[in-house]
């Protein structure tokens, strides 16, 4: 019988498993479950950065030896899986850039290279790579020609989502199919971003930086659009998937290396336009960053709730209309639950208060018009 996931752990573990996030570990709990707590590892996708984390410190003969061996196995898999998937990035960047064709790769690959300590902490389950919609067909043809690779969406019983994405051309989904190595995925993207909101990937052309790979330059985000992306895909997984808990780590790492040097008024002025400056205040708490000094006490006073956007939500989510959700830009995703939301846009509070925030924030609301329809042309397009 399939073993249900653990969704929740004891306020002792948690409180340990977060001082291993953070490189900072003690001794486990006395009296730990560790039949629940490696299930839950399992779930998280942290066995592995749990046991690499415990070992560095010495404290890697706490953990009982049926459990320390299935971690460290977990540790090595992931070794093995993400050398596999940085050569072969290393090798389509090299076939692509040869045929003067520009590539962007986003989170795992950059993330992998330059804020996690291992190879193995942080498990890779494919290669994001961010593509011009007008080259899209051609960089298909090159890999599949060169390596291989073929649509996923051509397989049996694939899921109606990811035949959606292919028609649409917002994702193409390729797979290498070999019997020796782990078997690669590769997602061509032509826009960044969750169902809540994107970037078209046109502008991140224009601003990218290089780093080398293998011997090779590839091109990745700039280390202020990457935090703006790792924000909003841990904001869009909240109340989904179970792995929530290792793309926090991500973000705990992310800030540990490169926060002092962000450009914070640009990334809050970024989430401010966008209206979700929630989502950054969400994902400053998770990771334990929201009192960083290096942030300055100007930037936290822009973060704050966008009431208007909160009123809207919350007749959305009582009348659940469909209609009401088309029209105002909801469409694009199933209905996510209130846990997402509220990670998202902040604490929703209850009716008489929207309605004085909905009267008071009228000029509020005018003003997102006129950058919504105006400003936008002069911003190209972000």
């Amino acid at each position: 019988m399939k073993k249900k996931k653990i969704s929740k752990l004891p306020e002792n573990l948690r409180k340990h498993l977060d001082e291993v996030l953070r490189r900072n570990p003690s001794q486990p709990p006395e009296g730990t479950d560790w039949e629940l707590f490696s299930r839950y590892l399992a779930g998280e996708k942290l066995s592995g950065a749990y046991y690499y984390t415990m070992e560095k410190a010495g404290l890697e003969g706490q953990i009982p030896p049926e459990f320390s061996g299935r971690m460290r196995l977990s540790l090595n898999a992931n070794r093995f899986v993400n050398r596999t998937h940085l050569a072969e990035s290393s090798r389509v960047s090299r076939l692509i850039e040869e045929n003067d064709i520009q590539i962007i790769f986003l989170k795992g690959v950059p993330n992998i290279i330059e804020i996690f300590e291992d190879v193995g902490e942080h498990p890779m389950e494919d290669v994001d790579i961010l593509v011009r919609k007008d080259n899209m067909s051609q960089i298909k043809s090159l890999l599949k020609e060169n390596f291989g690779y073929f649509p996923i969406s051509v397989l049996p019983g694939i899921n109606l989502f990811v035949q959606r994405d292919e028609h649409e051309g917002k994702v193409k989904l390729l797979r290498k199919p070999d019997q020796d190595k782990p078997t690669p995925y590769i997602h061509l993207h032509t826009m960044i971003g969750s169902s809540l909101f994107s970037y078209d990937g046109e502008n991140f052309f224009k601003s990218h930086r290089k780093i080398m790979l293998e011997g090779n330059e590839i091109r990745v985000l700039r280390h202020e659009d990457n935090f703006i992306h790792t924000c909003i895909h841990w904001a869009s997984h909240i109340g989904g998937r179970s792995d929530l808990e290792y793309r926090r780590m991500g973000l705990i790492r992310f800030l540990e290396k490169f926060g002092p040097v962000l450009n914070w008024e640009e990334i809050a002025g970024e989430f401010e336009y966008r209206g979700i400056m929630p989502c950054l205040t969400e994902s400053l708490k998770a990771a334990g960053y929201y009192d960083a000094g290096f942030i300055g006490e100007d930037i936290r006073k822009k973060i704050r709730l966008p009431a208007y956007k909160i009123c809207i939500i919350n007749i959305l989510e009582k009348r659940r209309s469909w209609l009401a959700r088309y029209l105002l830009g909801f469409h694009r995703s199933l209905w996510p639950d209130r846990r997402r939301l509220t990670a998202i846009y902040g604490d929703l509070p209850g009716v008489y208060p929207l309605l004085k925030a909905w009267v008071r924030n009228v000029v509020s609301i005018a003003r997102r018009i006129r950058v919504l329809f105006f400003d936008r042309m002069h911003r190209g397009g972000r």
